[in-house]
């Protein structure tokens, strides 16, 4: 009665606090046995500009329950994250991503190479971009140490390694070309083994090299038409307008070969089309979990389907609450995002899918999707502006795809203020904690609400950790104490 009495007649949220973990708990990202650290407290039930609030403190939810890591103490910090969504500049990883999907709408060819990256491993398709350079730097360094090794076994070629690396640093390619194509043809039979060096070389001037050859084409068709040839007049083609994300998820085909359809469906409480759909999205969060996470089949029931992505504690305001965002080809239920819609911002909590479309990369489709519902409920509700991205972990390669989200914010674990994530990083190399903020903490004392003198010590020390963690929100929470 309690309970019901608080939620219906006082519209407060209603909290239970557990205090932090002493012992912690294996932590899912390094793996180290007891590593990870946080405080927890049960979500009875939760505004939505409360539950805001907390995650502005650095607190998360899964289900009904509310976790935030001891920042200082926990193996991995998990920094809060989030994209300014009404001012998102997309890479060219990310737009191709939209391009190839819409690609295969049109015309329903597969890019299979595609199709075995994104199927090494969840996540690497957003990854793409990171291992291509990492990549790319590997095979330069090979080849150039398979370079080195052979001066140091070619008298032929001993005098030239201090000019080759004139011409990598040398910004006139031509003057160094007669000396590369000489260099290149002597290591011929010293070292057929590895990549000719000319074209090493050449490709890191390529830009410039085709600059080079667009200038001296326009210099001979000038000399043969009696025309003097200004340089300095040769300038870069203007860049088209960048598109927009509008531009680009909603020129979908019309009369493609597949048809995509995508539908936001509330969860908690259960709207009548969601309840039509559960058991196809538990099927498919089966599918996922086993395929991509290696989990049991009982790991994956009923029962935690419910706990983790469906049940929750916040309580539907206007457009604000728990919600799924299906996407359906031809009909058929490929992905479901889980997204709580708050008064600043759409909030991701997770997201599966059809393992059997990874060649798609939904994650990283997914994630240019929901940042699109944002500017689409933006125009609605003008203060809601921000796509929250859970945890940045620094120290795990798997989460730094969020930083190619631009603009991207890291929450400071001391100040509590947004530091734009070029400025945070550098702090992060040096070292995995950090106070991100370079600003002074307005100190309050939490502990002059307290007026019972006759309070137990530890009960003391709980409500001060709680009022410490959960900020004003307390103010609009009842704290409940059983």
């Amino acid at each position: 009665f309690f309970i019901r009495f608080m939620r219906k007649v006082m519209n407060k949220s209603l909290v239970e606090y557990f205090g932090s973990d002493q012992t912690g708990h294996s932590c899912g990202y390094c793996k180290k046995l007891n590593g990870s650290l946080s405080h927890g407290m049960w979500a009875h039930y939760l505004q939505c500009q409360g539950y805001m609030e907390l995650i502005d403190r650095g607190w998360r939810r899964s289900g009904k329950y509310c976790y935030k890591p001891i920042m200082n103490k926990t193996c991995c910090p998990q920094y809060s994250i989030r994209c300014d969504a009404t001012n998102i500049k997309l890479t060219k990883s990310q737009k191709k991503v939209v391009k190839r999907f819409h690609k295969f709408l049109t015309n329903g060819l597969k890019n299979e190479k595609q199709s075995l990256v994104n199927n090494m491993e969840n996540f690497d398709d957003e990854l793409h971009e990171v291992h291509k350079v990492e990549k790319l730097n590997f095979d330069f360094c090979e080849n150039s140490n398979a370079f080195q090794s052979t001066i140091k076994n070619c008298p032929m070629l001993e005098t030239v390694s201090s000019q080759m690396t004139f011409y990598v640093t040398s910004e006139n390619t031509n003057k160094d070309r007669p000396l590369l194509e000489t260099v290149s043809s002597q290591m011929t039979s010293q070292a057929s083994q590895i990549k000719p060096v000319k074209d090493c070389l050449t490709n890191l001037k390529a830009k410039n090299i085709r600059k080079e050859r667009k200038i001296t084409k326009l210099k001979k068709k000038a000399e043969e038409n009696g025309l003097l040839f200004d340089e300095s007049s040769f300038q870069k083609k203007q860049k088209c307008p960048e598109k927009s994300i509008e531009d680009l998820l909603e020129g979908l085909p019309n009369n493609g070969v597949h048809k995509l359809e995508l539908k936001l469906v509330q969860c908690c409480p259960q709207s009548e089309e969601y309840q039509r759909t559960f058991h196809k999205e538990h099927l498919l969060f089966i599918k996922y979990q086993m395929l991509i996470h290696k989990e049991s089949i009982e790991d994956c029931s009923e029962a935690k389907f419910l706990r983790f992505l469906v049940k929750g504690p916040l309580e539907p305001e206007s457009i604000y609450g728990a919600y799924h965002q299906q996407y359906y080809l031809d009909g058929n239920l490929i992905a479901v995002g889980v997204l709580d819609i708050l008064p600043l911002a759409v909030s991701s909590v997770y997201f599966f899918y059809d393992p059997d479309y990874s060649f798609l990369s939904l994650g990283t489709y997914s994630a240019i999707r929901e940042i699109y519902l944002v500017r689409e409920l933006q125009k609605q509700h003008h203060d809601l502006k921000y796509y929250y991205m859970g945890f940045y972990i620094h120290s795990c390669s798997k989460m730094r795809y969020k930083k190619q989200y631009y603009p991207s914010f890291l929450l400071c674990p001391e100040t509590y203020s947004w530091i734009s994530i070029e400025k945070a990083l550098p702090k992060l190399d040096i070292s995995k904690y950090s106070r991100l903020s370079d600003g002074i903490i307005k100190g309050v004392t939490y502990l002059q609400r307290i007026t019972d003198r006759h309070e137990k010590e530890k009960q003391i020390k709980e409500v001060e950790e709680y009022l410490t963690l959960t900020g004003l929100s307390a103010l609009n929470m009842i704290l409940y104490r059983s």
